[in-house]
C-alpha cells in the first residue's frame, strides 16, 4: 500500500464552524493534514484521499 502526505496551514479570519462538530473554532491558522493512497490492482491509477470523521 503506498501512502502518501501532504501538510498545509490555512488561516480563518473569523470564527467558523464544521459539519459534524458541535462548537464554533475560533479565527487563526489550522494545519491542514491530507493523506492519500494509491489502490493498486486496477488498469489505472487511482488515488483515494482519506478524510477524516
Amino acid at each position: 500500500m503506498n501512502m502518501r502526505s501532504t501538510s498545509s496551514m490555512v488561516t480563518f479570519a473569523c470564527p467558523f464552524t464544521l459539519p459534524g462538530y458541535q462548537d464554533e473554532l475560533p479565527a487563526g491558522e489550522y494545519e491542514v493534514l491530507v493523506e492519500e493512497e494509491l489502490l493498486q490492482g486496477l488498469s489505472f491509477e487511482l488515488i483515494a484521499e482519506q478524510r477524516p470523521i
